[in-house]
């Protein structure tokens, strides 16, 4: 069997050739050709058993390694990528659920400020409401007493004018006068002012 592209004589069943290289796909056995030996051709010296056939032989080159494809470097490359963007992501969302964190408590110390001022707005509520109730039962009382002058008390002035007048009215001078219930002022003679009665 030969190289087919160098022609080098190549032992049965060689994958690669020893001179150049070439891969050998499909080695075709050959025909040994019939040799006719002379007597007189046959060399004086006959190779002995112990003789090491190889040791002759030309040395056959390593065949080359079959190259590797690029999908090992890819996939290896895209698992880093992903495990880098994992690792960012993580990183990223402790980042933000720290800063989340935050801003939680801050809010809830805020409702919770709020909340004391709610409180204490409500006790100070309180407060005035029973200032309202107790401030509404002296106007009420007052009142009273308000209706009672001005249903039965009539004030007559030191002016000789004889007329008697309800609190308030603008013809009457308080710097110096009387007060009577309206019957007894009547009874006196005194008659009734004619712009407040």
């Amino acid at each position: 069997m030969h190289c087919p592209h160098c022609g080098t004589p190549l032992p049965d069943g060689a994958v690669f050739c020893g001179t150049c290289g070439l891969k050998i796909e499909s080695p075709v056995p050959t025909k040994m050709p019939v040799v006719t030996v002379r007597e007189d051709a046959i060399p004086a010296k006959v190779p002995t058993e112990s003789t090491n056939f190889r040791q002759n032989a030309p040395l056959q080159p390593k065949p080359p390694r079959a190259k590797r494809g690029l999908a090992m470097p890819i996939l290896c490359i895209c698992l880093a990528a992903v495990l880098i963007a994992s690792v960012v992501i993580n990183v990223f969302q402790w980042m933000q659920s720290g800063d989340l964190q935050t801003a939680v408590d801050e809010k809830t110390q805020t409702i919770d400020k709020l909340n004391q001022e709610i409180d204490n707005k409500s006790a100070t509520i309180n407060e005035q409401n029973l200032t309202i109730v107790d401030q509404e039962a002296t106007i009420q009382e007052q009142s009273s007493k308000l209706w009672f002058y001005e249903e039965y008390v009539v004030v007559v002035p030191d002016d000789g004018s004889e007329l008697y007048h309800t609190y308030g009215c603008d013809h009457f001078d308080d710097s110096y006068f009387w007060a009577f219930n309206l019957a007894a002022a009547e009874q006196k003679g005194y008659t009734p002012c004619p712009y407040c009665q």
